[in-house]
């Protein structure tokens, strides 16, 4: 008796960890709901930009991108840049651009 309980918590307790492995429930949460967690994983490990566009939601565009050694950051600015927006500043995790009166 002791050995089949044993070993259906074993079962029990490896399913539970393959099912949290494949959902990739140990990713934190997206602020979008229109994309899922392994949906925007595979579009940036698909992609070879360094930057991609993962959705449009509620009139705002959301993009994932690599963050390896700081390249987030300055992925984040050359993309800004490129669409005519002025760095001002860092506060905290908040990054700060200015385009004309904006």
């Amino acid at each position: 008796m002791k050995r089949w309980l044993i070993s259906i918590s074993c079962l029990f307790i490896l399913i539970i960890g393959f099912s949290l492995f494949i959902s990739k429930a140990y990713y934190p949460t997206l602020p979008v709901k229109s994309i899922s967690k392994r949906s925007a994983l595979a579009t940036i490990n698909d992609s070879t930009e360094s930057i991609v566009k993962l959705t449009e939601e509620n009139g705002y565009e959301w993009f994932m991108t690599r963050k390896e050694k700081g390249q987030g950051y300055k992925n984040l600015k050359m993309l800004m840049n490129e669409n005519g927006w002025v760095f001002q500043g860092q506060e905290g995790s908040g990054y700060f651009f200015k385009k004309g009166e904006q």
